[in-house]
């Protein structure tokens, strides 16, 4: 949604899906962690209220540009603060998705 395809190198495309997998391995990690130690139930109310947070914050309430990186990590923070590290993770990834789903021009088909 920021850059505009083609701007980045392959290799440095190739770096983020390493980095992704591996972030993707971490939540999943701690994912089972926190269901572990508290229950499913919990968890998925956690990573529910979450993803209804992100996206009523990144779509919903009105916005004023800030710079591209800062809203993200003043949003992630307080989540990550409320809810944990695996229920907010959880909750920006679906967050993000459901905003780029719908909201996002479809490149494919431009």
């Amino acid at each position: 949604m920021h850059i505009e395809p083609g701007m980045v190198d392959a290799a440095k495309i190739g770096l983020s899906y390493a980095t992704a997998t591996a972030a993707l391995l971490g939540v999943a990690k701690l994912s089972y962690d926190n269901i572990r130690d508290n229950n499913i139930v919990s968890f998925f109310m956690k990573a529910m209220v979450s993803t209804l947070l992100v996206f009523t914050f990144f779509e919903v309430f009105p916005h004023y540009s800030v710079g591209v990186s800062e809203v993200h990590l003043i949003m992630g923070s307080t989540l990550f603060l409320l809810f944990g590290v695996a229920p907010a993770s959880i909750g920006l990834a679906v967050g993000l998705f459901i905003q780029g789903l719908f909201f996002a021009p479809l490149i494919f088909l431009n």
